[in-house]
């Protein structure tokens, strides 16, 4: 479970250009035995970009930069992440998308030491020897529009790195309400 604060810095309608960022503190729960509940939670601090461009604005970008940082660095592994998602409007109802996503591992954790895999943006396992691993991956797919409030995307993801840790590729399916 995790809450947070979120501040926009910049709104400029004009532009259609978006600077927000924040931080969220995540809990430790769950059970150890699908490896949940270690440490005492975890910091999550980012900065997010947006930017609508191009003709009618079919264009949009967003990004985003963070840094995990562990209540409890014997238990969790430190990393900063990125992620960049470019897509385009084809019609009033469908959107294709890219997605570009790094983990950069900052320290180990200890739990694990022999362990040199990290679990990337699903788990933190707390590896002992993953500080310096890189990880990046690239998604692919589409976002369909029901209506001005409702949505749907679909996106194909594989890593694009030596480096897999726990990742082979993975779709991702949302369904968002938008009020």
């Amino acid at each position: 479970m995790a809450a947070g604060l979120k501040y926009v810095f910049v709104r400029d309608t004009c532009r259609q250009f978006l600077v927000s960022g924040g931080f969220l503190v995540e809990t430790s729960n769950g059970s150890g035995d699908v490896f949940q509940g270690n440490g005492d939670g975890m910091w999550n601090f980012f900065l997010s970009t947006g930017k609508e461009f191009g003709p009618c604005g079919k264009n949009h970008f967003v990004s985003t930069v963070g840094w995990h940082v562990p209540m409890d660095g014997a238990q969790e592994s430190e990393s900063m992440f990125y992620s960049l998602h470019l897509d385009r409007r084809l019609n009033n109802e469908l959107y294709v998308l890219w997605e570009l996503t790094g983990v950069e591992t900052i320290e180990s954790g200890s739990r694990m030491p022999g362990v040199t895999v990290e679990g990337g943006d699903l788990i933190n396992l707390g590896a002992g020897n993953v500080a310096g691993n890189h990880f990046i991956s690239t998604a692919f797919g589409l976002t369909y529009k029901f209506s001005p409030n409702l949505e749907a995307a679909a996106a194909y993801e594989f890593p694009i790195t030596n480096r897999k840790d726990l990742m082979s590729n993975r779709t991702t399916l949302t369904m968002s309400l938008i009020y």
